[in-house]
């Protein structure tokens, strides 16, 4: 049985996701596994490099309207926000288990989303300045980010949507 050649192009992409430590180990360790054993921290060091990226995630994040009518300067200073708050538990569990916990099977979805809409923010704020499609963007993002961080909750997700469910019903009583 003769082997077809592989296109350089997928051996590249299979080499770039062997990096990432998706699909089969290499013999000398994955990127990330690499990256989280040459960064040996004590325990009180990484709690502060987790307080500072998250500190300055968050401060950035709510700071970023006050540059709402700049959408450059907004879509990068809430996106790096973000990015700061959401690696900032790198410091806690490791790059290596960071990713595996966002691309977990209950997860995967809302961390896709979550992310093509960080980029999308990105883009709508650099190329197109249209600030209601950067809002629009941003929203999205949140909620995905929200249903990604719910995911970590026990019954979060069920409590957020039959809390929806009830508003859309109208649930409340007059």
């Amino acid at each position: 049985l003769a082997s077809t050649p592989v296109p350089a192009s997928r051996l590249l992409t299979m080499h770039m996701l062997s990096g990432l430590g998706v699909g089969e180990q290499r013999e000398g360790g994955d990127l990330l596994g690499e990256i989280g054993e040459g960064c040996r921290m004590s325990r009180r060091t990484r709690m502060i490099g987790f307080a500072c990226c998250f500190g300055i995630g968050m401060l950035l994040s709510f700071l970023s309207p006050v540059m709402i009518l700049n959408p450059t300067g907004f879509a990068i200073t809430y996106t790096v926000g973000n990015l700061l708050a959401i690696g900032s538990t790198t410091f806690l569990v490791g790059p290596r288990k960071q990713v595996k916990y966002m691309f977990d099977k209950t997860r995967v979805v809302a961390t896709l989303i979550y992310l093509v809409c960080l980029g999308a923010t990105l883009w709508a704020g650099l190329t197109k300045q249209h600030i209601v499609l950067v809002i629009v963007l941003l929203l999205l993002q949140f909620c995905a980010l929200v249903w990604y961080t719910a995911s970590y909750i026990p019954y979060a997700r069920q409590a957020i949507q039959s809390c929806l469910c009830s508003c859309v019903r109208g649930g409340g009583s007059a």
